[in-house]
């Protein structure tokens, strides 16, 4: 009874979804142990537990861009403006995470450079004028500019790239 207790302390995960072996099920005996291998890696087989549901396969543009947007990119980062602003640049897609200091290069891909030219910031910029009744007043004008300034060192898609790049950059987000 009390092993029974012990062993349910130490491993809560109920017996019927564990895969492979337990080590209360191995014998031990003189300092060597007893165990079917084979069945033991029988539950861990990759591809029986996988499972696959598509809604639809992807077409062959789809998947060229995919290998597009993975190719790796050299970009070097312009230094901060002010020791207010971030002095590092920090991208994660999809759990892929890249860092480096501001003012070095960066290695990366060409995921992260979207990520990189799409992040703006807004600025609200006041001008002085003269009102047509001559008195003082003051002009509003957003402006957008880059978080993270960067230039690219290494573009491997050559043309292509550097279109995609420039409308990346145009883009008014």
């Amino acid at each position: 009874m009390n092993r029974q207790v012990k062993s349910r302390q130490a491993n809560p995960v109920p017996r019927s979804e564990r895969h492979g072996f337990d080590a209360a099920d191995v014998e031990i005996v003189n300092k060597e142990s007893t165990l079917d291998v084979k069945a033991a890696l029988a539950g861990l087989d990759p591809l029986s537990s996988m499972e696959t549901n598509f809604e639809r396969m992807p077409t062959p543009t789809e998947l060229s861009y995919e290998q597009f947007m993975a190719q790796d990119m050299e970009l070097q980062t312009m230094d901060a403006g002010s020791d207010e602003e971030n002095q590092f640049v920090e991208v994660t897609v999809n759990g892929d995470y890249r860092m480096c200091r501001r003012g070095e290069t960066l290695l990366c891909k060409r995921y992260h450079v979207a990520v990189l030219a799409n992040a703006k910031e807004l600025r609200l910029q006041q001008k002085k004028i003269v009102n047509v009744d001559g008195s003082m007043g003051y002009e509003d004008r957003m402006t957008s500019r880059q978080t993270y300034p960067f230039s690219v060192i290494h573009e491997p898609a050559k043309r292509k790239g550097a279109e995609w790049l420039r409308s990346q950059l145009q883009n008014a987000r």
